[in-house]
């Protein structure tokens, strides 16, 4: 961690999100006084908290009634009395057990702040995979014979895995390669192999497969524009869990016409265009303009939301 403070830019926030075993003062202390680094980190129902107000408890007695969220701004975590942005118990009715999070804000929300923690699990079932021969890389049963072919190894296993998931076949008429329903579940497949980024072409509206127009037309997903047509594919990822960019397909020399299916991409939650062709192929300034412009309209805050 001191050495990504060192290669960060100044200006990146940094958050770090961990388990019970990472818990420790001195690991808070190090993140809040010297990294200047945010953390969200659970820490044992049996720790020791002290509120502002005095009150000592283990931290697990200060879950609420049936298990609602206790934010304790400010207080002292284990018997040494570290203090700490933000302290939350909770057990929602889904948890096994109660939630214990240490944080550094002090004015972050009970939810925001399980939120954030929630997102670790996607990080969990990452190195779960990874140390499965069948579904990863086998970590968990290599024997290595120094640190550094270890660390190698999970440097390789971090990398991103990028898919260009484009439907082809017999199996398939021309029509049928940019259905919405075939282009949905190509992102699904790539997302289940391990996608970290997906690569597809924009959908039509055209569904190809008889069995998935019932499933449409029953459940009334929403496929009529471009942008729902993109919210949908981006639900088709774990609900939205994977990064998904759009291929420009064929150059297309109508600015007004290129923007707008910019515009239905961005607005739909992709996460960006692939328009190689489309700049290239124009004169330098013009296609500056149009880069630009383009910028312009991924540079707002697009909504990223599921359709069902």
């Amino acid at each position: 961690m001191r050495s990504s403070r060192w290669i960060l830019p100044a200006d990146i926030k940094v958050c770090i999100v961990a388990d019970r075993g990472f818990g420790d003062q001195k690991l808070y202390r190090m993140l809040t006084e010297e990294l200047k680094f945010d953390y969200v980190i659970r820490f044992r129902g049996n720790i020791t908290v002290t509120t502002t107000a005095g009150e000592t408890r283990t931290a697990a007695a200060f879950v609420g009634p049936g298990g609602r969220a206790r934010v304790l701004r400010g207080a002292w975590v284990t018997a040494d009395r570290y203090q700490v942005g933000t302290v939350l118990c909770v057990q929602d009715k889904e948890m096994k057990q109660a939630w214990c999070l240490a944080a550094s804000s002090t004015s972050a929300t009970s939810r925001a702040l399980m939120r954030l923690y929630g997102k670790r699990w996607g990080i969990e079932s990452g190195l779960r995979d990874a140390k499965d021969p069948r579904f990863g890389m086998g970590m968990g049963s290599v024997h290595v014979s120094t640190p550094e072919r270890r660390d190698r190894l999970w440097l390789i296993n971090g990398l991103a895995v990028v898919i260009w998931s484009y439907p082809r076949g017999s199996g398939l008429s021309k029509d049928g390669e940019t259905a919405i329903d075939v282009v949905g579940y190509a992102v699904q497949i790539a997302a289940q192999l391990g996608a970290h980024i997906i690569k597809v072409k924009l959908p039509t509206a055209h569904i190809e497969q008889e069995a998935a127009r019932k499933v449409y037309d029953e459940r009334r997903i929403p496929i009529a524009t471009p942008t729902e047509r993109v919210r949908h594919v981006l639900d088709c990822t774990f609900a939205g869990r994977r990064i998904v960019i759009f291929s420009g397909g064929a150059a297309v020399f109508d600015d007004d016409k290129l923007l707008d299916e910019i515009r239905s991409i961005h607005d739909g939650g992709g996460f960006g265009s692939i328009i190689g062709r489309n700049s290239f192929q124009r004169p330098k300034e013009e296609a500056l303009r149009m880069l630009g412009s383009i910028m312009d309209i991924y540079a707002a805050a697009p909504e990223r939301t599921r359709t069902h």
